[in-house]
């Protein structure tokens, strides 16, 4: 079975897979016309050999310290042996650049190429950039296409690099893959369609929270606070709490608002039958800063303007012990007081990690969202756009 995982400096010598030749067996010829990108295939009467030379990576150096190190290395395993590679790099604009990407020969053929691909797109995600870059020269078909089925779109091409050199019939082409983003009316009519043909609303908010709960494994040994508001974003942290408790954790519900969505009050009262600890603010004493975790439950994705009290009292708190008291803060869906098509808010939750549920949203990659969020991902549950 293959593993996707990350490749760190104890393990240097993971990356240095070597490269192997391969068939080139024609040309992509690209076209724009009117800002759309097309193209043609020239093919090669007699098919040609070629292989990249090798260049040793230091994997320590280049990574740096952190999770948000410059260059991230992902190997594909099979046991203990690294059988594909993914050299994923910071660049100067909103794309992360996929450097190099390459599978051992003996393992072609077997979707590890297309995981490795979808791994720079789960860490573009994570950054909060808008997608993944990479460039394949114009006689290499083989790769041209195996991105194009990939998801990645034609968006550049530079024949004058090569110019001088000894390479000088080649060309570059520039490929560039989005991650998938939905404006919050497209993610409400997906979600509407999925309870329509057959999913009750209580299971996707059940899913939802065992997306959030599974997201994260910081749980044990820290008091969990998790923060409820009147709408359904409330309800996931009810049905969170829920999931929390059934694994012995010490969490602690609080809630903003005496409403309840009809799915959030079915989970809330499941809470109270299991004795799940719970505050109301403004009526109960409350110290955030006695809290390992944060769980930001209150508002939504279609929430629009200001926050109003006692949110906007409450968001104070929780970023007050997010950067005073060292409190890890999760946002559910996406920050309190964020809009989730903009990214704007002038009053909004910081977040360590935001679990977007369903899809991701616009607003995660706009407006404030770079200063807002920390690390991002996405919890599938279901739902076909």
């Amino acid at each position: 079975m293959i593993e996707i995982r990350k490749i760190d400096a104890a393990h240097c010598a993971d990356a240095n897979i070597p490269n192997e030749p391969f068939e080139l067996t024609g040309r992509m010829v690209p076209a724009l016309q009117d800002g759309v990108w097309s193209y043609t295939i020239e093919p090669f009467d007699v098919p040609l050999r070629d292989r990249f030379p090798d260049f040793p990576y230091d994997v320590g150096a280049e990574t740096g310290s952190g999770e948000n190190g410059r260059t991230v290395f992902f190997g594909a395993y099979d046991g203990d042996l690294c059988v594909g590679l993914a050299v994923l790099r910071e660049a100067m604009f909103r794309y992360l650049y996929l450097d190099d990407l390459k599978v051992s020969q003996a393992y072609r053929g077997k979707g590890i190429g297309g995981r490795l691909v979808e791994a720079c797109m789960n860490e573009a995600a994570r950054r909060g950039r808008q997608g993944v870059y990479t460039i394949a020269q114009d006689n290499n078909l083989r790769a041209c296409l195996f991105y194009l089925r990939h998801g990645f779109e034609i968006g550049g091409f530079n024949n004058r690099d090569y110019r001088g050199t000894v390479q000088e019939n080649k060309a570059d082409l520039y490929f560039y893959r989005d991650v998938l983003c939905v404006s919050v009316a497209a993610m409400r009519e997906a979600d509407r369609r999925t309870i329509e043909g057959g999913v009750p609303s209580i299971e996707l908010m059940r899913r939802a929270a065992q997306g959030v709960y599974d997201a994260f494994d910081g749980w044990n040994g820290k008091r969990t606070l998790v923060i409820c508001g009147s709408g359904n974003n409330g309800g996931d942290g009810y049905a969170l709490a829920e999931i929390m408790q059934g694994h012995a954790l010490d969490v602690t519900l609080l809630r903003v608002s005496e409403k309840f969505s009809a799915d959030g009050q079915y989970y809330y009262d499941r809470c109270m039958k299991k004795g799940v600890p719970c505050l109301l603010y403004g009526e109960d004493a409350v110290d955030f800063g006695e809290y390992g975790i944060l769980v930001d439950c209150m508002l939504g994705t279609g929430f629009q303007g200001v926050p109003k009290e006692p949110l906007a009292s409450v968001i104070r708190e929780v970023n007050r012990a997010h950067e005073e008291q060292g409190a890890y803060v999760i946002a559910v869906d996406i920050n309190s007081g964020m809009n989730g098509d903009t990214g704007e808010g002038q009053l909004a939750v910081v977040s360590d990690l935001t679990v977007s549920i369903g899809y991701y949203k616009t607003g995660m990659f706009r407006g404030r969202a770079g200063e807002l969020i920390g690390d991002m991902t996405n919890a599938d549950i279901g739902i076909r756009l």
